[in-house]
C-alpha cells in the first residue's frame, strides 16, 4: 500500500494537481502488522545440523555458532583465533572494533579440527568457502530435507537472544552484544 500510494503522490506531482490528494495529511494508511519472530526450536537446530549438507558440514560457521552474525564468522581468519575465543570484527565506517568473544570448549574444538594447525596461517579464512548465501541455501535444503519450517542464520541470532533471555542475562547485555554484533 505503502508503494502504491507513493507512486500515486509521484504521479499527481508530476501532472501539477495542486492541491495533491494522494498527499493530504487525512490518508491513512492501515497499520502495519509486526511479525515477530518465531526462532527454531532445539529440536529444529539438531535436525538442521543433522541434515546439512555434507560439504558444508565440515567447514561451515552455522548453526554451531549461532547467535554471531554471518558476515562477522565468513570473513573470520585463523589469525583472530585463540585457543578459547574468536575475535568479533565489526567494520563500521570510520573505524573497526574488535573485541574477543568466548568460545564454548567444544565448539573451539569441533572449529580447529577442520583445519590442520600447520595450515592455520593468520590470513587463512578458518570457514573457507562459506558465504552468506551458501551458508543461507545450506539451512533451507536442510530444513526442507528436514521436513520443518524454513529458517535462516538470523533466527538462529533470534534463537540465542530468546536463551539468554530465558537464562536471566538483563536485557541490556543481551540488547548491548546483539547489536554490536549486527553492525
Amino acid at each position: 500500500m505503502r508503494n502504491y500510494l507513493g507512486t500515486l503522490r509521484q504521479v499527481l506531482d508530476f501532472a501539477d494537481l495542486d492541491p495533491n490528494p494522494a498527499r493530504d495529511r487525512r490518508v491513512k494508511l492501515p497499520r502495519r502488522e509486526q511479525n515477530i519472530p518465531n526462532p527454531p526450536s532445539a529440536a529444529e537446530v539438531a535436525t538442521i545440523v543433522e541434515k546439512r549438507s555434507a560439504a558444508l558440514a565440515a567447514g561451515d560457521p552455522c548453526p554451531r555458532v549461532d547467535g554471531h552474525e554471518i558476515g562477522e564468522l565468513v570473513g573470520l581468519e585463523w589469525g583472530d583465533v585463540d585457543r578459547a575465543h574468536l575475535r568479533r570484527i565489526r567494520n563500521g565506517k570510520t573505524s573497526a572494533v574488535r573485541r574477543w568473544i568466548l568460545v564454548p570448549e567444544w565448539l573451539m574444538e569441533e572449529i580447529e579440527a577442520t583445519c590442520p594447525p600447520d595450515d592455520r596461517t593468520a590470513l587463512r579464512r578458518v570457514f573457507p568457502g562459506a558465504g552468506r548465501q551458501t551458508i543461507g541455501n545450506a539451512m533451507r535444503n536442510a530444513c526442507k530435507a528436514a521436513g520443518i519450517a524454513n529458517y535462516s542464520p538470523h533466527d538462529l541470532r533470534h534463537r540465542f537472544i530468546s536463551l539468554k533471555i530465558r537464562e536471566g542475562v538483563p536485557v541490556t547485555q543481551v540488547a548491548a552484544s546483539a547489536t554490536a554484533a549486527s553492525r
